[in-house]
């Protein structure tokens, strides 16, 4: 596998996931409509999304591990921060996906 997003590029910009019918300023009451609108219990969901949270929040020591090129990091981190998905609020306008 690898690390395939490039907001220059128009076909990997193109083919970006929704949540929630958004692309961006996604919070974590979206990820709980759309695993919600695909029969994924609350439970389940929370569990995933915070398996996925450590993975990523250690993205730097696997970086190291496999002696990634500064620029490629650099250029990953950026996209990772620039995705990050917004904490529960409880005024955030989530809604299930149709």
């Amino acid at each position: 596998l690898t690390f395939s997003y490039n907001l220059e590029n128009k076909w990997l910009c193109a083919h970006q996931m929704t949540i929630n019918s958004k692309n961006k300023n996604i919070c974590f009451d979206d990820l709980l409509c759309a695993a919600d609108v695909m029969g994924i219990p609350k439970k389940k969901c929370k569990n995933i999304i915070e398996k996925v949270s450590n993975v990523v929040a250690n993205f730097e020591k696997y970086a190291e591990e496999v002696k990634l090129k500064e620029q490629t990091y650099q250029e990953i981190k950026t996209v990772l921060e620039r995705n990050m998905v917004l904490e529960l609020s409880n005024n955030s306008g989530a809604k299930k996906s149709s």
